[in-house]
């Protein structure tokens, strides 16, 4: 037999119990709530950090390109001095291209001996284009063993119109 004292702490025990899995689960609910709003916050700060990180690498390579241009401002700068010099190097990338869509559609050259032919030609090709003199005339002229000479002479104006247009 139970008395009711018993019976009286009994309650009290069940209370308690019944109050600690309140407690239990308020606490559950309480972590869920915290890790999502930790989650959040990483994130944010993840991202700030990202931009920040992106800026430092952009601001690093603006130094680098500041520090080249320091560097070399007399290479740069050398058409100021010198108006038959070119400004920029669209004429070397031209000469490159021709190199460079051959091997796209062949995909290589057969053999060492007719790469440096290739070269050998389009090298003779862009020197005569540059100097506003015919290709085709110099070739004929050396297969009729009537060669003419190429100098190392600065492009005219009349050439770089006839090159550009």
């Amino acid at each position: 037999m139970t008395s009711n004292y018993d019976k009286h702490i009994f309650r009290q025990l069940e209370d308690v119990l019944k109050k600690c899995d309140s407690l239990s689960q308020e606490i559950k609910d309480l972590k869920e709530q915290h890790k999502q709003e930790i989650y959040e916050i990483n994130q944010k700060h993840e991202k700030e950090v990202k931009a920040l990180n992106d800026k430092i690498d952009s601001l690093e390579k603006e130094n680098a390109v500041l520090k080249r241009l320091l560097k070399y401002k007399e290479n740069y700068l050398n058409y100021i001095k010198d108006f038959e010099l070119p400004f920029d190097d669209n004429l070397s990338e031209r000469d490159l291209r021709a190199t460079k869509l051959k091997k796209k559609v062949s995909g290589c050259h057969r053999s060492f001996e007719g790469l440096k032919d290739y070269s050998n030609i389009r090298t003779i090709i862009s020197t005569c284009i540059k100097q506003g003199k015919s290709y085709f005339e110099f070739f004929k002229n050396i297969l009729n063993n009537k060669p003419i000479s190429i100098s190392k002479q600065r492009l005219n104006n009349d050439a770089l119109k006839v090159q550009l247009f």
